[in-house]
């Protein structure tokens, strides 16, 4: 965006949405810490593998949260440049967008409550169309950060599979 911008209105205007483009940044990653926090404590309280981050301080802050979450986005910036983070993050962001939105296919007429047409699956298969076109792009032309995302959804799934097994023998 601001090579567009410099390319287009000049260095200085450049710098002025670099700037923007910077708080914006900023803004986003403060919001993720403040509610992605406070989403891993709520996850943690009903886990038994993460239960150690469902502590709060005095002030009800999820303190052991926000660590581990500074500790990931730390271990994330120093392992990859921006563009592999980026690319990697919106693969794995469209994969998930793509999972929820085919979950509209299972859903019954008798359980809509706006849109009860048979055009009803009309948007999420344009979605879902568009979206694996992207996916496939994505894969085909970064490999690399592809299967560093699907790799990052795999432990991921490991780790609930574990979670779920110590928690089975706690029963």
């Amino acid at each position: 965006m601001g090579e567009a911008a410099n390319n287009m209105l000049g260095h200085t205007f450049g710098k002025v949405v670099n700037v923007f483009i910077a708080l914006q940044l900023v803004a986003t990653i403060s919001g993720y810490l403040w509610v992605g926090s406070r989403l891993t404590q709520a996850f943690a309280k009903e886990n038994k593998l993460w239960k150690s981050l469902s502590v709060s301080n005095k002030k009800r802050i999820p303190v052991r949260a926000i660590f581990i979450h500074a500790v990931i986005a730390s271990l994330i910036i120093l392992t990859g440049s921006f563009k592999e983070i980026f690319v990697y993050t919106s693969f794995i962001l469209q994969l998930f967008a793509s999972l929820a939105i085919s979950t509209a296919y299972f859903i019954r007429k008798d359980q809509r409550k706006i849109f009860k047409s048979n055009l009803f699956y009309v948007f999420p298969t344009v979605f879902l169309l568009f979206s694996v076109y992207i996916l496939y792009f994505t894969l085909l032309h970064n490999p690399k950060e592809s299967i560093i995302g699907l790799g990052i959804v795999a432990l991921g799934v490991v780790l609930y599979w574990i979670d779920r097994k110590l928690t089975e023998n706690k029963i």
